[in-house]
């Protein structure tokens, strides 16, 4: 629903719009991040909080809120100066507003983490992304540029908050205590500074591209990082989002957390191999075909960004890992390694161009991955090369697949690039799905198992 979406806001807006947007999410990323505190991850990882511990929580995080807000409305002024877009002004009070609306989900989001319960997430996602999406197409058709995307945003904010509390029962307690949180302060410091972190480093490529080239380049950049993590998000987070709590139940348990990690990786591996592989090869045809001619420009830094993005789920997993088990010190050195390749290479690559700054990041993601499997090994002996080990079957069904997309492409090269495109796609799926199949995939045939049995499920009532 959010790729529709997206295709249709992309034909119909600018890549400047999108930029000036991509600025906006920076600073709500960092503002998000300190509004939480770390206390939802806090909570999740805790075992039977306390009702009293989750309402501090919940005071903290409307408090940390609103101060955030006033503190980006001061600086909105600034930040249009800085990027010389006269227009951020107000989309920054806008994007105040919306840090504000989404401190008060933050406890129930983490509570229907902590339940599994994400049946009530996928509804909360789809019963407010629905109906911002269809705002946001319909304010960017009549003329609205930029607005439509901070009204999406806010949209789903507002949307989603509301229904968080109306699907989570909890309620808080009238009193704050401070002392509430201090079991849960060094934990929580340590995942709320590496949030913040991770937002200020992530978003590092977007405030450097917008203030040395421009924002129609970072429009074009933040399409294609935005396409990719379409794929990274469905992937990736889903996958993460439930690892967390389920490495944490097994956290003293050194055979089931192994298990755990294994499983989750291939999980991960066996939808993000094929999916990333594809994005790069399928690219130049793709993006012109579903966005417009007008986003063409951004073909090579997708390209270069999926290659990155191979690797990028398997570098969450053993983050999710390190922290679900507590070791919040590791975590965070971790982390800490992560953001300071990164920042390396943005300061090595900018003033290049911004190719070379994809590029950059793509070495950065490598070189992390090595050091925090490593990590990983040695809290649970599963280190890089055994990790790797795990994946021969998504690799080798994955070059079957590319081999498939090729011959597609000479064998009907009289087809338009439309429907040589879908021949492509769908070639090159059957071709991942046979040969995982012939090599006895357990993860595949465990997937369909699942498949089966809820259609199964479904019928029988």
């Amino acid at each position: 629903m959010q790729f529709g979406f997206a295709i249709l806001l992309a034909r119909l807006l600018t890549p400047h719009d999108f930029g000036l947007m991509a600025l906006m999410v920076v600073f709500v990323g960092i503002s998000s991040a300190l509004v939480d505190g770390g206390f939802g991850a806090a909570l999740v990882q805790r075992d039977n909080p306390s009702n009293r511990e989750v309402s501090a929580v919940l005071y903290f995080n409307i408090a940390v809120g609103a101060a955030v807000g006033l503190v980006l409305v001061a600086g909105a002024g600034w930040i249009a100066c800085f990027f010389d877009e006269p227009v951020l002004e107000a989309v920054s009070c806008a994007a105040a507003l919306n840090v504000f609306v989404t401190s008060f989900g933050v406890v129930q989001l983490a509570l229907l983490v902590k339940m599994l319960d994400f049946r009530a997430y996928f509804f909360v996602t789809v019963l407010s992304s629905g109906p911002a999406g269809a705002l946001a197409v319909l304010m960017a058709w009549q003329g609205f540029g930029v607005w439509s995307l901070v009204a999406q945003s806010l949209t789903v904010s507002v949307l989603s908050t509301f229904l968080l509390w109306h699907r989570v029962k909890w309620r808080p307690d009238c009193g704050f205590h401070w002392n509430s949180l201090v079991p849960m302060w060094r934990f929580g410091a340590a995942v709320m500074l590496s949030g913040v972190l991770e937002m200020l480093v992530g978003r590092l490529p977007s405030v450097v591209i917008g203030r040395v080239y421009s924002v129609s380049d970072l429009g074009l950049y933040s399409r294609a990082d935005s396409t990719r993590d379409m794929g990274l998000t469905l992937v990736s987070r889903t996958v993460t989002r439930v690892a967390f709590p389920v490495f944490s139940a097994a956290a003293g348990n050194q055979q089931l957390l192994l298990n755990a990690l294994r499983k989750t990786l291939r999980v991960v591996m066996y939808f993000n191999f094929p999916g990333m592989v594809a994005l790069c090869v399928l690219a130049p045809q793709l993006i012109p075909f579903v966005y417009g001619g007008q986003w063409a420009a951004s073909v090579p830094f997708l390209q270069i960004l999926a290659i990155a993005g191979l690797l990028a789920p398997m570098c969450l997993v053993n983050l999710e890992l390190l922290k679900s088990t507590g070791r919040s010190g590791l975590y965070f050195r971790a982390e800490m390694v992560k953001k300071s390749l990164m920042v390396l290479a943005v300061l090595v690559t900018f003033s290049i161009s911004i190719l070379a700054m994809a590029w950059g990041q793509l070495v950065a993601m490598v070189v992390f991955f090595a050091l925090v499997a490593y990590s990983v090994g040695q809290v649970v002996e599963h280190g890089l090369l055994r990790q790797l080990r795990d994946l021969w079957q998504p690799a080798l069904a994955t070059l079957a697949m590319l081999l498939a997309i090729w011959g597609t492409a000479e064998v009907a090269p009289v087809l338009g690039s439309a429907p040589l495109l879908l021949a492509q796609i769908f070639a090159g799926g059957g071709a991942y799905f046979a040969a995982c199949a012939l090599m006895g995939s357990d993860i595949q045939r465990e997937l369909l198992g699942q498949v089966w049995a809820l259609a199964m499920r479904r019928l029988s009532r």
